[in-house]
């Protein structure tokens, strides 16, 4: 897959896809023949299932509130949360199977198994710091106190104090590393990045380069 250079935004956003014809596969004929028990029909091409395969996914996996990992469609509306700030995702595997059918004639089975995964919660960041920390922090000046909460209720996350003690920090780096975060302080614009973890640095001493190359800082 290749980026073409006239399309705007950064690598791995847009692609083009290059789709090369392989050879036909015929899925009626080789099962008819596995099911007339034909010679050799018991030989079936493994490409044939594939396709029924294919066919059989492509619906759920063109419908956006499904989610296909592997064999398994996962259903962004049939959730159970769990603590941490996860919850779980069910759904179903499906796939097409030859099966051995009553006098020597071949037979299919639709084989389909419940299926669940996990996945971070819809939250903004700082309600998912709150529940990686639940109060914990740095004990330096201008931090908030462990009774201050993100939301009312007692049992509701705490805001962490700041700056943020190594343990926190450690643990909320490699929790937000390699997810993806939409960003809201462009108006009319949604946009989504890939979070590197968090900087030790306050925004007012972070710095970096824009596309010019010029050093400014985050603040």
């Amino acid at each position: 897959m290749e980026r073409p250079e006239d399309v705007p935004g950064e690598a791995g956003e847009y692609f083009a896809v290059r789709i090369k014809f392989a050879v036909p596969v015929r899925v009626k004929d080789a099962i008819d023949a596995h099911l007339r028990g034909d010679v050799g029909s018991e030989l079936i091409p493994a490409a044939a299932f594939q396709a029924l395969d294919a066919i059989l996914r492509h619906e759920r996996a063109m419908n956006p509130l499904w989610v296909s990992i592997g064999r398994n469609f996962l259903d962004s509306k049939n959730t159970v949360k769990l603590s941490g700030g996860f919850e779980v995702w069910k759904g179903y595997s499906l796939s097409a199977r030859p099966t051995q059918g009553a006098e020597g004639k071949g037979a299919t089975h639709l084989v389909v198994n419940m299926a669940a995964g996990a996945f971070i919660s819809e939250q903004s960041a700082v309600d998912r710091l709150c529940v990686l920390s639940d109060g914990r922090g740095g004990g330096g000046g201008g931090g908030r106190g462990r009774g201050d909460m993100r939301s009312g209720g007692p049992d509701a996350p705490r805001l962490p104090r700041l700056p943020l003690d190594e343990r926190t920090w450690r643990e909320a780096h490699a929790a937000f590393k390699g997810i993806k975060i939409e960003l809201t302080h462009f108006p009319g614009s949604r946009r989504k990045k890939t979070c590197r973890g968090l900087t030790k640095l306050p925004a007012n001493r972070q710095m970096f380069r824009d596309d010019t190359g010029r050093v400014i800082s985050a603040w």
